[in-house]
């Protein structure tokens, strides 16, 4: 990520609708050292990296990062599955991605997603974890107000009885679909997974493996309230 001297820890800009803001250095300089970089199609922000996430990547991208944050980025690119790939090879093992996407009308996304896009992706893909979260909004034209957070837990452990939830059924208010995960030693990139209803025998095996080790997995479930 750049060098720290970009951090800029007194820097706010003001948006019209949103009111005042912090860009993503003042943020992440705000609780860490880490160095940061930007990604973009074009250097109109200035971004570090340009390239375009539809295509891709290069191979000197490869395993490259520790952490990646995606906030709000596959909802505008032609090519969102292409794009999930990109991240998930440049992400180091044992690094994490945290993704932020909105399940609404805002901005006009060209697609949306529900939690089971990113966590289909990442047990056919063999990561190490996987956590989505539901961050619902209050009301629709209250979409940056505060937010009703839940865990969406796509299989139910009761005792020695293993189920798969089924069917994601979205709520009827508009929200954001929120997912971390972490690469393992064993992780791939490539793997497309196929819905819950038209999986193989060994697919649906594979898949409830990968989401009990999710559930199960160390890393506890985010709450806020």
């Amino acid at each position: 990520m750049p060098p720290n001297d970009k951090i800029q820890l007194d820097t706010a800009t003001t948006n019209a609708t949103m009111g005042a803001f912090i860009n993503d250095y003042t943020f992440f300089g705000s609780f860490s050292s880490a160095k940061l970089w930007s990604l973009d199609h074009s250097n109109f922000e200035g971004a570090d990296i340009v390239w375009d996430l539809n295509q891709p990547a290069p191979v000197e991208m490869e395993n490259r990062f520790d952490f990646i944050y995606n906030g709000s980025v596959l909802d505008n690119v032609w090519d969102p599955a292409t794009s999930l790939r990109n991240m998930s090879r440049m992400l180091k093992p044992g690094g994490r991605i945290v993704h932020l996407e909105h399940r609404t009308r805002v901005n006009g996304p060209y697609l949306t997603f529900p939690p089971d896009w990113f966590h289909d992706y990442y047990a056919a893909n063999n990561f190490a974890d996987c956590k989505t979260y539901l961050a619902t909004f209050p009301t629709p034209d209250r979409w940056n107000a505060r937010l009703t957070w839940t865990n969406w837990a796509p299989v139910l452990i009761s005792g020695d009885r293993v189920e798969a939830a089924g069917m994601f059924n979205s709520p009827n208010s508009e929200y954001f679909t929120v997912c971390i995960a972490e690469k393992g030693p064993d992780s791939t990139c490539h793997k497309i997974p196929n819905q819950f209803q038209y999986r193989s025998p060994e697919e649906r095996q594979w898949h409830l493996q990968q989401t009990i080790k999710f559930k199960l997995s160390g890393r506890p479930i985010v709450n806020f309230t």
